[in-house]
């Protein structure tokens, strides 16, 4: 999705990874092991139920992985934004919302925001949308800034 502005704020990106590190010194943050895919094996008791029901249903497996957002402010006053995260799931049926609000200090021109998951509701396999979603203060839609596919795969072995 292209670069998102308003006129207090520009998305930057949004991007899925297993995990980053923000560097004290130099106030960089490195993102390791960007995600495209999951594959998860779950355990057997969680495959006899799934088999005899012929569905996923919602399952929710143990991962740790972190959505990393970056936001420009465009504006010398402190500004606040909620930013909302929604996971949809390959039938197009939300599974997820989660909602944070980010505080942009007025010395502050620059905010990368890190939701860290350590699960993820799946349903059944196929590809899954992390939908990124933002508005200030004075806004009161949300305006969706990034669309982030997710492919899931449940192997049942």
């Amino acid at each position: 999705m292209a670069k998102v502005e308003n006129k207090t704020y520009r998305h930057i990106w949004s991007v899925l990874c297993l995990y980053s590190v923000l560097d004290q010194e130099s106030n960089n943050l490195s993102l390791f092991n960007l995600v495209e895919k999951l594959t998860f094996t779950p355990p057997k008791n969680q495959i006899t139920e799934i088999e005899k029901q012929k569905k996923i249903g919602k399952l929710v497996v143990p991962v740790n992985f972190e959505l990393v957002t970056r936001i420009k402010k465009n504006t010398d006053k402190a500004i606040s934004v909620d930013i909302e995260v929604v996971i949809i799931d390959p039938q197009k049926v939300e599974i997820g919302k989660f909602l944070k609000r980010v505080d942009f200090r007025k010395e502050i021109k620059n905010m990368r925001y890190r939701n860290r998951f350590n699960s993820l509701p799946i349903t059944i396999n196929g590809e899954y949308e992390i939908l990124v979603n933002i508005k200030d203060q004075d806004e009161k839609e949300f305006t969706q800034v990034a669309n982030i596919p997710l492919e899931v795969e449940l192997k049942m072995d």
